[in-house]
């Protein structure tokens, strides 16, 4: 071996005994200090290169946290728009309700039941409806059907629990009916829409647009004075002995969901 590189091998064995001969927390200083040195550089390229990631992390975090707070809020409005809803709801019952209880205590003479519509005919040929009440509640064909005080039809069938009723505007129905401010007297008839037709009125009857048209009560199908609705046209041409008139009912049948059955009124025909 070259004398120089023996040299070198002396002078490093040297050291080593002399640091491994050191205490312990000087050997540790000794060895950390150069170690840390050499690792500075390393130590902050990893600090620039970790900054962004950080960043990154926290703004991960953010949007973890904003979406869970829009998935509350999102669930707070759900259940406001139902409890909206519901509230919306009682309150339209409770106005039915008061309206009902006004109604009977203007007509005394009368026994009401109320009933909720739970079904309607899948076509427009039948103007009909199934009501919630049956014989069980005291309900029997013929009687009076009304909603607002306004007349909607006759029930046309019973069965224990339910029953059906069926329309003026129902092309089958017939109602005899009169003008309120002239007393002329006709039949109302049902027609597909909501619309109802007024026949057989003479020629000479006193009557104009938008007079109100009411049962009459002749032939004790209906009790009298039971609202139908406005006239809205007249026809007829000088050569015939009747006019018509096209009656605005004042109820829309396709929108009804609460009725009234007057329960002590017997019509002589069914």
């Amino acid at each position: 071996m070259h004398p120089k590189r023996v040299i070198w091998v002396f002078l490093l064995l040297a050291i080593l005994v002399a640091v491994i001969a050191l205490p312990g927390e000087v050997r540790a200083d000794f060895i950390e200090a150069p170690v840390m040195k050499a690792l500075e550089p390393l130590q902050a390229r990893l600090t620039r290169l970790a900054s962004p990631l950080a960043g990154l992390v926290s703004y991960l975090n953010r949007i973890s946290g904003l979406e869970a707070e829009k998935q509350r809020l999102e669930g707070e409005v759900a259940q406001l728009t139902s409890d909206v809803a519901r509230l919306k709801e009682t309150e339209s019952e409770n106005r039915r309700l008061r309206e009902l209880v006004s109604y009977q205590s203007a007509h005394p003479e009368w026994n009401f039941l109320g009933a909720e519509i739970i079904s309607r005919d899948p076509n427009n040929l039948v103007q009909s409806a199934t009501l919630d009440k049956g014989s069980q509640s005291g309900v029997a064909e013929g009687m009076t059907v009304l909603a607002g005080g306004t007349l909607v039809g006759r029930i046309s069938r019973v069965l224990e629990t339910t029953s059906r009723v069926l329309f003026v505007s129902d092309a089958s129905s017939s109602v005899n009916a009169m003008v309120q401010r002239s007393r002329a007297l006709g039949v109302i008839k049902g027609r597909l829409g909501n619309r109802l037709l007024m026949d057989y009125l003479p020629q000479t009857d006193d009557i104009q647009m938008n007079d109100l048209i009411i049962t009459s009560g002749l032939g004790g199908g209906f009790p009298k004075g039971l609202p139908l609705g406005r006239a809205v046209a007249i026809r007829g041409r000088d050569v015939e002995p009747f006019l018509q008139l096209e009656i605005e009912p004042l109820l829309d049948f396709r929108k009804l969901e609460t009725v009234i059955i007057i329960l002590n009124f017997t019509p002589l025909r069914q």
